[in-house]
Formats: structure tokens, sequence, C-alpha cells
């Protein structure tokens, strides 16, 4: 029944799924206790369906059922328990509650590097979630940092036009300019840009919202009430024709953006 709940998830089917996860949990903790290691993948489950529908209160109350558990049946620095405390940590943020949320990132950033290494792949994901905490709570020089030491491992482990890369350099940049390091966010930004449109094409969304971020096109979400870079820089030459490309392609849609002001 567990397996048929799953898939039913994954199909979309969330409200059968998150009733059948709650048989299944029922059932599991009279038969097997509320420690063991079903129970507990079940919870999880549970939890996920429950996201599915909307109902991330319930959802993050499950996962800390799990999390208590699993930190007294593993440890607080075992795979999975830190794996529960990371979800954990993105539905307080989802509910808004930014300091709990930043505080587990912290947490579970600090036991992945002892456990998985500095440049592990759980170990990048999380540092670039707590990035973007300390970003959503005006924690700005803190986010810049931790954006910086997940650029650089990315840089070693995936190498310079990785898309993720591409993604935290421009996240990076987009700090950068909200603290005022205009000229720096600026080269970012061309960095990355001169590798989308290499990898990516002129066209493409992502290469749009990039230079959209360089010329400040003001109907991009981005840029929107915000002083123009390059305008900033005297750079009004080079500014001028990236707008007009931005509008010849406009025809492509709304662009894609991976941190919004």
């Amino acid at each position: 029944m567990g397996n048929t709940a799953v898939t039913l998830q994954a199909l979309g089917n969330s409200e059968e799924a998150a009733q059948m996860q709650r048989q299944v949990l029922e059932a599991q903790k009279a038969n097997a206790g509320t420690e063991h290691p079903h129970t507990l993948t079940t919870m999880g489950n549970l939890a996920l369906a429950l996201e599915g529908l909307g109902k991330l209160q319930e959802a993050a109350g499950m996962l800390r059922q799990q999390l208590e558990a699993r930190e007294r049946v593993l440890g607080h620095e075992h795979p999975d328990t830190l794996t529960t405390r990371g979800n954990l940590a993105g539905y307080l943020c989802f509910l808004g509650n930014l300091e709990e949320a930043a505080q587990m990132h912290s947490q579970v950033l600090e036991g992945q590097v002892r456990v998985l290494g500095n440049e592990h792949h759980d170990t990048l994901t999380i540092r670039g979630n707590l990035a973007e905490t300390l970003r959503a709570l005006g924690k700005l020089e803190e986010a810049a940092q931790m954006e910086r030491q997940l650029l650089e491992a990315q840089e070693r482990v995936l190498g310079n036009e990785h898309i993720d890369t591409l993604t935290t350099r421009s996240d990076l940049a987009k700090i950068l300019h909200a603290l005022g390091n205009v000229e720096e966010a600026a080269q970012m930004q061309r960095q990355v840009l001169e590798a989308q449109e290499e990898m990516l094409g002129h066209e493409h969304p992502d290469t749009l919202t990039t230079r959209s971020n360089l010329a400040e096109h003001p109907n991009t979400r981005i840029s929107k009430g915000r002083l123009v870079v390059w305008e900033r820089q005297g750079k009004l030459e080079e500014a001028a024709p990236m707008q007009r490309l931005i509008i010849k392609a406009g025809a492509l849609g709304s662009t894609k953006t991976h941190v919004e002001d």
C-alpha cells in the first residue's frame, strides 16, 4: 500500500496518496512502533503528500516528528537526519519562519560538511538554501559570503559554465548590486551572459533575463524600480542596444528568474 501511495503522489493524486499514507502510518505504528525505519519513511512520504495538498503546516509538523525520532534512533548527523532537518527548514521558509529556517539550514550545513564533505552535492544544495534564506532575512552581507563559498565550490566541482554555477554567479551578482557593489555585480552578469549566449543562444529566456539585469529594461521583474546598472556607470551606449534586443525578443514571453527583488 505504501508503494501505491508513492505512485499516486508521483502521478499528482495527492489527496488519495495522503489518505493512503495515513493508513499505512497508523498500521506501521501499531505493528512496528513509531521509530521503525519503515514508519519514519512513511512519515516523510505523508509530509510530501500534504505538501502537494498545500497543507504545509501539517507537513512541517509531520517532519518535526520524523526529525525527533531520527535524532533519537540515528543521531543528529546521520545523513537521513540531516535530510529531514533540511526538508523541514524548507517548509519553514515557505511558512515565513525564516529565523528558525536559517538556524536549521546552518545546522544541516555544518553536519554535511563534517559527514559528506564541503563539495558533496547535498552540501552545495543546502549552502544555496541558506544563502537564499539569509537574503530573505535581509542579511545581505552573510548571504553574499555564503554565495561566494558556493560559487567557488561549484566552479571546482561542476565547472565555470555549468547551469548551477551560472545560477549562483547571477544570484551573487544581484546581492552585490543590492549592497552597492555595482561594478563587481556587472562584471559577474557579463560573465553569465557570455556563457549563456554561447550555450543557450542569444534569445533563450535565461539569456534574456541576464541581459535585462545588465540593461535594466523597465519591463523586467528584476529591474523594475531600480537604477540602471550601466547607466550608473555611464555606459549608456552599451545599455541601449541591449534594451532593443530585449524588446525584439519579447515575443518569447516572460523571462525566468532565480532571485527576485
